[in-house]
């Protein structure tokens, strides 16, 4: 006897649960039903006749119930924003989060009184989570721009609201970093001249000092508006300060200048010619030239300290130097193939001035060496200390 009971497809039964589905109560009823007829799809529930087709769920009808699933979820996994430990609301993309707090951050940053800001910070606790949020906790872009106090590109509130619109009394804080320049005036220094026709504790001024002029770049620190800490970056010149030049006297108490040779020799070689007369006519000065050999490019040396205030070329004297000691005295190096020094320079006794050679009127490579007081041409061996 065959049975009278039919073969029960499983779209029929989904369709009396879709229908079902409208009586909210039923709702966790309906979705645990569902999931077991997805388990048994494809069996035939009942039926005796071992060569009848089992009717299968096609794909689409499948996929019917997949959304059907999804839709019925309370939850999604989303993005949810927290600032200092209290939900604001949650985003399906974080890029919105970033967008919305670099948004806020600018505004906060442009509300306060600071120019030149180089960056900026919140100071609140900021955490972004991925994890399971009702979906009554979704919001978008937009909305929750608004819920952080943004009204639009130019208006700003910075007061918090969560997605229920409740009313959140944190406040927005931010550490922001700038820079100024100040212009300052740049101290001179001095630089002294010691002079051995001078007795210890003598001063004269040969040089004024001028001061500089430069800027001063500092990083400034904020939080919100209060200036908490400031930093010197450098200092870029932009007019360099010049130094005064004092000439000081070294000279011992007990000795006087016409009693001590004051100048160190020039060059330590020999005298081929001495101040004075001579078959040519009137030397003005003394020669020196090597113990041995050429002096030809050897260096020659300052008699004592001083200001460099010529340097260059003469008639007679070729290449030469000549340096201002102070009170009247002058000494005179020609003759050089080379000079190592220019007008200004300041030099200590035994700098190196140039090089001996054969420019000027000359016979042969020698230094010829002038001393100058006050103007009148002296003996020089009146103020060398010769070995």
């Amino acid at each position: 006897m065959k049975s009278d009971i039919k073969p029960i497809k499983l779209k029929a039964l989904w369709q009396i649960l879709l229908r079902s589905y409208k009586d909210k109560h039923s709702k966790n009823i309906i979705i645990t039903v569902l999931v077991f007829s997805i388990l048994l799809s494809g069996v035939l529930i009942f039926s005796r006749r071992s060569n009848d087709d089992i009717p299968i769920m096609e794909l689409s009808e499948i996929s019917e119930i997949e959304v059907f699933l999804a839709e019925s979820k309370d939850s999604v996994t989303a993005y949810g924003l927290y600032i200092d430990g209290a939900f604001i609301a949650a985003v399906e993309e974080e890029k919105d989060i970033d967008e919305a707090l670099d948004t806020l951050l600018d505004g906060k940053v442009s509300s306060l009184p600071i120019s030149d800001v180089t960056s900026a910070q919140f100071l609140n606790e900021i955490k972004i989570e991925n994890t399971e949020y009702d979906k009554c906790c979704l919001t978008d872009c937009e909305n929750l721009k608004t819920l952080l106090g943004i009204e639009d590109e130019y208006s700003f509130t910075f007061r918090l609201k969560n997605i229920d619109g409740e009313a959140l009394s944190n406040k927005l804080s931010v550490l922001v970093f700038a820079e100024n320049e100040v212009e300052v005036e740049l101290a001179y220094g001095t630089s002294y001249v010691d002079t051995d026709l001078q007795k210890t504790g003598y001063r004269k001024t040969l040089s004024s000092g001028t001061p500089g002029v430069g800027k001063e770049k500092y990083e400034l620190v904020y939080i919100d508006d209060e200036l908490v800490q400031t930093n010197y970056i450098t200092t870029e010149v932009i007019s360099a300060p010049k130094a005064q030049i004092i000439e000081r006297g070294v000279l011992s108490a007990d000795r006087s200048v016409n009693s001590l040779g004051i100048l160190k020799m020039p060059y330590d070689g020999k005298i081929s010619s001495g101040f004075g007369w001579r078959s040519l006519g009137y030397h003005e000065g003394i020669d020196i030239v090597a113990n041995s050999g050429s002096c030809y490019g050897d260096d020659a040396y300052a008699a004592a300290s001083g200001v460099v205030y010529f340097s260059g070329w003469s008639p007679g004297y070729g290449n030469n130097v000549r340096i201002d000691h102070g009170d009247g005295l002058v000494t005179i190096y020609a003759h050089f193939s080379t000079i190592s020094v220019k007008q200004g320079d300041i030099v200590s006794t035994g700098d190196v001035v140039g090089q001996i050679g054969t420019t000027g009127r000359v016979t042969g490579p020698h230094l010829h060496f002038e001393v100058q007081l006050h103007g009148i041409k002296k003996d020089p061996l009146l103020f060398l200390k010769m070995n």
